[in-house]
């Protein structure tokens, strides 16, 4: 045996432990939660036009790069305005240097006496008010320059185009969007997740297209949604992953159930159940969930999740009255058709009663599945007039009953049903002390 090969059997034996050293509370089970998101640039700008003209030239065809591309204006006015500005400086350049040889001249004349102080100063004013023409044209120049350049939008290289707004021969105004633009060098995503699903993102692995892609930064909002509950986050990714792709951010979260990965040969089956034997010598009776690599997933009697209590439902149109055949409607929140809720009765007043009455003997509970609710259950201690309906009146313990179903179809024929059903028999049985155990299934459902 090389030596790589024994350092791979010693970290599978650390990892699953043998019959005498597993230890339940160091194997705990945990969920991938897959969360899609679709890339969008780091940066995107929308160009617009800074001056009234037709489009000419629309610029770089979608999704092309912007590094030989620009916008362009219809300019012929421009030009012809910026013409007249050069032909204005010109003269006026020429009355200013023909007032300043003047002034100097009639200076010279009045130095020695020949003409009078008003005609002096006269000449010298003519001179200053032909500078000042001089400098105003050509401040008119500058801007017919400028005026003549807005009517080429220059691209930043680089980037991509995002969307064309305005197509040649549109008449566009100042301010008016023609195109879009996008900084591809890297891409992002935005999430809404809750806080135990944040403390997740940091060993989340990201897929595009099914290959990983490296996460350059995480940024997290310091401000939770008021509905949802949940903190935006963004994770900038490499550029190479594209822009408008689907990326799923794989979260590993503890199994809600409190699960535990157990390797199949630690457990023993015999006609009670099945069992695993701790590094204490205690021989614990386990319920086998499903396949887990190469183990099984199965859950402690004394330390499984066998129902949560949810905070009030949020006021959101996902969640609706709907009158007293659908009390509460649940239905996903990405618009697909909600929990088939099958409800018995002819009038309100049985809807009420079986359902929604204040009885303290009921625990009523929502099924999920990695943390999405897809059903409800209920169990009750059974007596007096139950017990007679059922045909119990002489037997000795405790008996309930329960009732419960997978209202979102997709999940139907997976088998979580029967795994839900043995998880509440073991509890019930278990915890509760139950010696009977009281099923009402519809006569035309077979499965069940």
């Amino acid at each position: 045996m090389t030596g790589f090969h024994a350092l791979c059997c010693l970290f599978i034996a650390a990892t699953l432990g043998t019959a005498e050293g597993w230890r339940p509370t160091e194997h705990p089970a945990d969920v991938v939660r897959p969360v899609a998101g679709l890339t969008r640039p780091v940066r995107m700008v929308a160009i617009a036009a800074e001056v009234a003209g037709r489009i000419t030239d629309p610029g770089p065809d979608v999704a092309a790069d912007t590094s030989a591309g620009r916008l362009q204006l219809d300019d012929r006015m421009a030009r012809l305005d910026r013409d007249s500005a050069r032909v204005a400086v010109a003269q006026a350049e020429a009355e200013s240097a023909y007032r300043s040889r003047e002034a100097e001249r009639i200076q010279q004349l009045a130095a020695q006496g020949q003409v009078s102080d008003g005609e002096r100063d006269a000449a010298v004013h003519a001179a200053r008010t032909a500078a000042l023409a001089l400098a105003l044209s050509q401040a008119d120049l500058a801007r017919s320059d400028e005026t003549l350049a807005r009517h080429r939008l220059d691209l930043p290289a680089g980037w991509r185009v995002l969307r064309r707004l305005r197509e040649a021969g549109a008449v566009v105004q100042p301010g008016e969007a023609v195109l879009e633009i996008g900084d591809l060098s890297a891409v992002v995503i935005t999430l809404h997740l809750a806080e135990e699903e944040i403390a997740a993102v940091p060993t989340a692995q990201i897929l595009v297209g099914g290959r990983p892609v490296a996460v350059r930064a995480i940024r997290i909002a310091d401000q939770a949604d008021a509905l949802s509950r949940k903190r935006p986050v963004d994770l900038e990714l490499d550029g190479a992953a594209g822009g408008g792709r689907e990326a799923l951010v794989m979260l590993r979260l503890p199994d809600p159930s409190g699960a535990l990965a157990i390797p199949g040969a630690l457990i023993r089956a015999d006609l009670d159940g099945r069992f695993v034997r701790t590094t204490d010598g205690r021989s614990l009776r386990v319920t086998v969930l499903r396949q887990y690599g190469d183990g099984m997933l199965a859950v402690l009697p004394d330390q499984a999740v066998w129902h949560v209590v949810h905070e009030p439902l949020v006021e959101i149109v996902s969640l609706r009255d709907e009158g007293a055949a659908n009390h509460m409607r649940l239905c996903d929140p990405t618009g697909e058709l909600g929990f088939n809720v099958f409800v018995y009765g002819e009038d309100e007043d049985m809807v009420e009663e079986a359902f929604y009455s204040e009885d303290i003997n009921e625990t009523r509970c929502i099924i999920e599945h990695s943390q999405i609710p897809i059903g409800y259950i209920q169990f009750y201690p059974i007596g007096g007039e139950q017990c007679e309906e059922y045909g119990y009146t002489n037997l000795q313990g405790a008996i309930f009953g329960t009732d419960q179903f997978i209202g979102e179809t997709k999940y139907w024929g997976q088998g979580i049903g029967k795994v839900l059903m043995k998880s509440m028999i073991n509890f019930l049985l278990t915890v509760k002390g139950a010696q009977k155990i009281v099923l009402d299934p519809q006569s035309w459902n077979e499965r069940a």
